[in-house]
């Protein structure tokens, strides 16, 4: 009995925050208060705000614009298409491949802190042998690592791009590399019987 008041009372809790922050009274933006950010950095990042990316292969087009506009919107950095910095190609991976048949690998090159340059390199079999969402969101953590995270310790796309959308956790580790969105981006979090949106 007492584990359904306790379940009850979590579900009111979540209730009534979901209602103050549509009524405008509560606004969080990122991670709820009290849980630590559990994202890593590689420890190197792009010394400019604007980052160009291409691609060789118009099938890869839509996911690289889907995944660049999610790192970069809670950021002050800006991605670019059709620039050079970051190369997305489709060809054999290089050495070391991690596990048999992986779909993907980012190369990043970095000097003195700061990157220089950097190949995602997507497996013609594997990667398009995945389904669409998987090949969105494998896409999306590795150009993470081109942008300068590495794996979480969180559910987040860094952590495991099978099980995990982009996540606060992602969106904190970009606002951690290049600063914080000014109010255009400000997204509001809304909490109803304990699940949470963004919107």
């Amino acid at each position: 009995m007492s584990g359904d008041r306790g379940r009850l009372r979590t579900a009111a809790l979540a209730l009534a925050f979901g209602l103050l922050t549509a009524a405008g009274l509560v606004l969080a933006a990122g991670p709820f208060p009290g849980r630590a950010d559990a994202y890593t950095l590689h420890g190197f990042r792009w010394n400019r705000s604007v980052v160009g990316y291409s691609v060789d292969d118009a099938r890869i087009q839509p996911y690289a614009d889907n995944a660049m506009r999610l790192w970069s919107e809670p950021s002050m950095l800006r991605a670019e298409p059709g620039g050079s910095d970051i190369r997305i190609v489709v060809g054999a991976l290089l050495a070391p491949i991690l596990y048999e048949r992986q779909p993907a690998q980012a190369n990043v090159q970095h000097s003195d802190g700061w990157i220089t340059a950097c190949e995602v390199r997507l497996d013609p079999s594997s990667f398009f042998d995945l389904e669409e969402w998987a090949r969105q969101a494998v896409l999306t953590h590795e150009l993470g690592h081109c942008l300068g995270l590495d794996h979480s310790r969180l559910p987040s796309i860094m952590q495991s791009p099978y099980l995990y959308a982009f996540s606060d956790d992602d969106a904190a580790a970009m606002r951690s590399l290049y600063g914080q969105q000014q109010a255009l981006g400000v997204r509001f979090r809304f909490v109803v019987l304990g699940l949470a949106t963004s919107r």
